[in-house]
C-alpha cells in the first residue's frame, strides 16, 4: 500500500475532484509505466499540461537515493537538482510554497548555494510519500517549481496531492514488477545453480519429492549404485527394491524426521549395488524447498573405506599398546604404565597432549603428562593442582565413571587455568579404573579446534580398555608379589625363630625363649633394638633386651621401670590385644621428651599365651620412617610365634611333670600288684591244703553237708587264685616293652597247640586266613590271641559247635586283624562296656571268667598304638577287630 505523506490545505475544503479527460489519460499512461523513470516523465509531463508547472522531479530514497526524473524550462540544471536531493530530506510531509521568498526563508543555506547568481527563483510544491506498507517515514518524493508568486488554494492543493498519490501508487506497482522479476531470475538462477551443484558434486545426492519419485540424482549417486543416466532417464530403476527390507523403517523415520525438522540427522543403512553386493551406505536427509514445492534432498557416502579405516586404526591401536604392554613386568608401577599409554595416544593425535592425574584430598594432582604444551605456563599450573569440583573436565569423567569429550574445549571447565587452557581446543577426560574403583583420570587435550571423529573415539575407548585390563593386571601382580614378599619374610622369621628354639630345654627359663625371639627380629631389621616388658607392681618392667637404645638416659629410666597407665605405647596393644605401630613415636604421650629425643619409630605388640597376655614386646628405631607390609608381617610372626612357643613351653613341662608323676604311681600300682598277688597267695595255699587235709579225715559219704561246704571252699579258693593271677597280668602289661618283628601266624599255632584240650573238649574248630608280621611283643601277642579264642570257645552257643576264623589284611601304616566267632553274640549297648575291668554280662554258674580278658587285650593293644573293638549281633555271633603296627 502506498501512502501519500500530506498536510491538510489550507482553508476550507473544495468540492470532491471530477476527473475530466486529462486525468483519465494521466491514470492510463501510469498503467501502462512498467519502470520508475516512464511514471516519473507521465507526472511531471502531466503537471507541465495540467497544473501550470514549469518544472518537476521525482526522487526515490530506497533502495539507493535516486534522481528519476527532472524537467525544467530555466536554465538551472544544477541548482534543480541540488534543491531536490536537499529539500527531498529535508520535508517530511507534503509543503507548499508560493513565493521563492517562502522557500528561501525555510531553507536559507539551501537556496543560497543551490542558486547562486540567480535573481528570481520558483514557487514550489513539494509531496513525500511512503513505497513500504509499514514506514512511517518518506521514501519518494514528488518536486514541482511554479512561477513565483504562484496560488496554491484549495483546488489547486488538492489536485496536486491526487497527482502525488496517482504517483505514489504507479511506483509501487513499478517496484512489486521489478521485485517480482527479480524473484523470478532469482530463482531461476537458484535452481541453476543449486543443480550445478548437485550434479557437480562428488557425493551421491538425489532429491525426491513427498511420494517418493526421484525427481533429480547426480552422478556420483548412480556411480555408487553401478548404474547409467540412460537407465535413470528412461525410469526402468525399482528405486524402492535397492533398500533391503530390514532398513525401510529407519528410511521411514529419516523421512519423516527430515520433514518435520528440517534434517534427519546422519544414520547408516544398507543398499544393493547393480551386483548385488550390500554397500554400507552414511546418510543424512534435509529438507528442501523450490517455490511452493517440497522435497528431501540426500546425501549418500560409501563408508566402506572409512570401516576399514576404523579397523585398521583399531588394530594399529592395539598393536602399539601390546608393543607397550608386552614388557608388563618391567612396569609394576601404574603411572609408569599410564605413562606409556599417553605415549601411544600423543603419536596417535597430532599436535596433542596427555595429562594423568590422581585425587589427593580436595586437589587433583598431575602425575604424568605428555606431548609438547604450546604454552608452558598451562604445564606449570597444572603441577600445581587443579581444584575438586571446580574442574568440570576431570570431575565428570571421575564422576560419572564415564568419557567425557569437548568438542570444543571449554576454557571455564578448568577455572584455575582458564587464561593459560585457551590453547586447547578439544578435549577429552577418561577415567582411569583399579578394579571397580576409579584411580584417576586422563586426559587429552587438541591444539586443533574440531570435534571428535568416531573413529577416533573408537580408538581412545579400545586403548582405554587395554589399559584398564593391564592395570588390573598390574594390580593382581603387585598384590601377589606383596603377599608372597610377606609369606616369605613371616617364613625367614619363623625358620629364624625354630633354628633358634631347637635346642631349647623347655624346662629353662621362658626369658631365654624371648630373648631368642627379640634376636631373630634384630637379625631381619638391624637398625634397631628390641626390648620385652611385664607388668609387675604398678611399673612396667624390662625383662628382656637385645640391642642398644642409643641413649643412656633412656636405658637408665627403662632399667628403672616405667609408669604402667603414663605409657600409652606399651598400654594399647597390652588393652587392645593388637599390634600398636607409630610411624612417628609420640614422645610426647609416654612422658619422656627428653629421654626419648632419639627414638623416631616405635612398634609394640602384646605377647599373648594361653589366651591372655603375658607382656608386651616392643621395637625402636632412630630413624623416622613407616613401617612397610614385610616389617609388619615379621613382626607379627615372630611374636605370634613366640606366644606359641612359651605356651608349648608351659604345656611341656606341664606334661613331663604329669608323665614323671604317671611313672611314680604306675610304678607303684606294679610293685602293689605284685605284692598283693604274692601276699594274698599265701593265704590262699593255706586254705587250699587244710581244706584238702580235713577232706581226707571226713567221710564225705555220711555227712553231705562237709562235702558240699568243702566243694564251696575249694571252688572259691580256686576262682580267687585266677582272679589273683589275671590282676598281676594286667598289672604287668605296660609300655617299653621290647617290639620287634612277630610272625603272627607262628604266634597263633603256639596258642592254638596251649588250647588243644579246650578246644577238643568243646568240639571248637578255628579256621585260620591270611595273616601277616607285626611289630610287636611276641609275649603280649600270645596273650592277647589266648584271650579271644578262649572267650570265643567259652561263650559258644547251645545246639551248634563253635567255629573261629582269624584273617588279616594290611591297613596302612598297620595290620587290622579280625577273629569271629558263632557264638551267642554281645548286645550293642554292651559293645564298649565289655573291655572294662571286671565287667561280667552273665552270672557265674552260667559262664565262667573273672572278666578281666578283654581288658587286657585293650591294655596290650594300647601299648602297641593299636585298637580295639567288636561288631556283633545277638545269636548270630561276634567280630573282633584289632590293630597292630605293620612289621618294618
Amino acid at each position: 500500500m502506498m501512502r501519500l505523506m500530506s498536510a491538510p490545505p489550507n482553508g476550507n475544503a473544495p468540492d470532491p475532484f471530477t476527473p475530466d479527460d486529462g486525468w483519465m489519460q494521466l491514470t492510463a499512461e501510469l498503467a501502462k509505466g512498467r519502470t520508475s523513470s516512464q511514471v516519473a516523465a507521465v507526472v511531471v509531463q502531466f503537471a507541465r499540461a495540467h497544473l501550470a508547472a514549469e518544472a518537476g522531479a521525482v526522487l526515490l530514497g530506497t533502495p539507493q537515493p535516486e534522481l528519476v526524473l527532472g524537467v525544467q524550462e530555466r536554465d538551472w540544471p544544477l541548482s534543480l537538482a541540488a534543491l531536490a536531493w536537499q529539500a527531498a530530506l529535508n520535508v517530511p510531509e507534503a509543503q507548499f510554497f508560493e513565493r521563492h521568498a517562502d522557500f528561501a526563508a525555510a531553507f536559507p543555506a539551501l537556496v543560497k548555494s543551490s542558486v547562486a547568481g540567480h535573481t528570481a527563483g520558483p514557487a514550489v510544491a513539494l509531496l513525500p510519500f511512503s513505497l513500504g506498507d509499514t514506514a512511517d517515514l518518506p521514501t519518494a518524493w514528488l518536486l514541482l517549481t511554479f512561477a513565483s508568486p504562484h496560488a496554491f488554494d484549495a483546488q489547486a492543493r488538492r489536485q496536486v496531492l491526487n497527482l502525488g498519490s496517482l504517483c505514489a501508487l504507479a511506483l509501487g506497482r513499478t517496484q512489486a514488477l521489478v521485485l517480482q522479476q527479480a524473484a523470478a531470475d532469482s530463482q531461476i538462477h537458484t535452481e541453476g545453480l543449486m543443480r550445478q551443484l548437485i550434479e557437480g558434486s562428488p557425493v551421491g545426492i538425489a532429491v525426491g519429492d513427498l511420494q517418493g519419485r526421484l525427481v533429480l540424482v547426480n552422478d556420483a549417486y548412480l556411480r555408487l549404485l553401478g548404474l547409467s543416466r540412460a537407465e535413470y532417464e528412461a525410469g526402468t530403476v525399482d528405486w524402492t527394491a535397492l533398500t533391503p527390507p530390514e532398513y525401510r523403517e529407519a528410511d521411514e523415520a529419516a523421512f519423516a524426521r527430515a520433514f518435520r525438522e528440517g534434517s534427519s540427522g546422519r544414520y547408516e543403512k544398507e543398499m544393493l549395488h547393480r551386483s548385488g553386493e550390500r554397500l554400507p551406505l552414511s546418510v543424512t536427509l534435509l529438507r528442501y524447498e523450490a517455490g511452493q514445492t517440497r522435497y528431501v534432498m540426500g546425501y549418500l557416502s560409501d563408508v566402506r573405506e572409512k570401516r576399514a579405516a576404523e579397523l585398521l586404526a583399531r588394530t594399529q591401536a592395539y598393536e602399539g599398546f601390546a608393543d607397550l604392554t608386552r614388557d608388563l613386568t618391567l612396569h609394576d608401577d601404574p603411572v609408569r604404565l599410564v605413562g606409556r599409554v599417553q605415549e601411544l595416544l600423543v603419536s596417535l593425535l597430532p599436535s596433542s597432549v596427555s595429562t594423568y592425574y590422581e585425587l589427593r584430598g580436595a586437589t587433583w594432582h598431575l602425575l604424568s603428562h605428555r606431548g609438547e604444551f604450546v604454552n608452558p605456563a598451562l604445564l606449570s599450573t597444572l603441577q600445581r593442582g587443579l581444584p575438586r569440583g571446580k574442574t568440570v573436565n576431570v570431575d565428570a569423567a571421575f564422576d560419572r565413571q564415564q568419557p567425557y569429550f569437548q568438542d570444543y574445549h571449554d576454557p571455564d571447565s578448568v577455572l584455575a587455568a582458564r587464561e593459560e587452557i585457551r590453547v586447547i581446543q578439544s578435549s577429552v577426560a577418561f577415567p582411569v579404573f583399579a578394579g571397580q574403583q576409579v584411580r584417576g583420570v586422563l586426559a587429552v587435550g587438541l591444539h586443533l579446534r574440531r570435534p571428535w571423529t568416531a573413529n577416533e573415539k573408537v580408538v581412545l575407548e579400545s586403548v582405554m580398555h587395554s589399559l584398564r585390563l593391564a592395570l588390573e593386571r598390574t594390580d593382581t601382580l603387585q598384590l601377589l608379589q606383596s603377599q608372597n614378599a610377606e609369606l616369605a619374610a613371616r617364613t625367614r622369621a619363623l625358620e629364624g625363630f625354630a633354628d633358634l628354639t631347637r635346642d631349647i630345654d623347655f624346662q629353662s627359663d621362658p626369658y631365654a625363649l624371648i630373648e631368642r625371639a627379640q634376636q631373630v627380629v634384630q637379625a631381619l631389621l638391624p637398625q634397631g633394638f628390641a626390648v620385652y616388658y611385664e607388668p609387675q607392681g604398678g611399673l612396667w618392667r624390662l625383662k628382656s633386651q637385645v640391642g642398644s637404645v642409643g641413649n643412656p638416659e633412656l636405658q637408665a629410666v627403662l632399667d628403672a621401670g616405667i609408669s604402667f597407665e603414663g605409657t600409652p605405647n606399651l598400654l594399647i596393644p597390652w588393652r587392645s590385644g593388637q599390634p600398636y605401630y607409630q610411624d612417628r613415636y609420640d614422645q610426647q604421650a609416654d612422658h619422656l621428651p627428653e629421654a626419648t629425643a632419639q627414638l623416631q619409630t616405635t612398634a609394640t605388640l602384646p605377647v599373648v599365651v594361653a589366651g591372655e597376655p603375658r607382656g608386651v614386646f616392643a621395637f625402636g628405631l632412630n630413624q623416622g620412617r613407616p613401617w612397610t607390609a614385610t616389617e609388619k608381617a615379621v613382626l607379627e610372626a615372630v611374636v605370634g610365634a613366640l606366644g606359641l612357643a612359651l605356651e608349648g613351653a608351659h604345656g611341656v613341662q606341664t606334661l613331663r611333670q604329669r608323665s614323671l608323676e604317671l611313672e611314680r604311681i604306675n610304678r607303684e600300682l606294679e610293685q602293689f600288684a605284685f605284692i598283693a598277688s604274692h601276699d594274698l597267695q599265701e593265704p590262699l595255699h593255706t586254705v587250699t591244703n587244710f581244706t584238702e587235709l580235713l577232706l581226707r579225715r571226713t567221710d564225705l559219704k555220711s555227712d553231705p553237708k562237709a562235702a558240699q561246704y568243702a566243694h564251696f571252699i575249694t571252688d572259691g579258693t580256686a576262682r580267687m587264685k585266677q582272679l589273683i593271677l589275671d590282676l598281676l597280668t594286667f598289672s604287668r602289661v605296660k609300655q617299653g616293652q621290647t617290639l620287634g618283628r612277630v610272625d603272627s601266624r607262628r604266634v597263633l599255632e603256639l596258642v592254638l597247640q596251649d588250647l588243644r584240650g579246650s578246644l577238643d573238649a568243646a568240639g571248637a574248630e578255628v579256621q585260620v586266613g591270611p595273616l601277616l608280621p607285626v611289630q610287636a611283643d611276641e609275649t603280649q601277642l600270645r596273650q592277647l590271641f589266648q584271650n579271644l579264642i578262649g572267650n570265643a570257645v567259652k561263650f559258644r552257643a547251645q545246639g551248634r559247635p563253635p567255629v573261629v576264623q582269624v584273617s588279616a589284611q594290611p591297613d596302612g601304616a598297620f595290620v587290622r586283624f579280625e577273629v569271629r566267632d558263632n557264638g551267642i553274640g554281645i548286645a550293642p549297648e554292651h559293645a564298649e562296656r565289655v573291655f572294662t575291668l571286671f565287667q561280667r554280662l552273665h552270672r557265674r554258674d552260667e559262664y565262667a571268667g573273672s572278666g578281666l580278658g578283654l581288658a587286657i587285650a585293650r591294655r596290650i593293644l594300647e601299648y602297641h598304638s593299636g585298637n580295639i573293638w567288636l561288631e556283633s549281633r545277638v545269636g548270630d555271633g561276634t567280630s573282633f577287630f584289632f590293630t597292630l603296627p605293620a612289621a618294618h
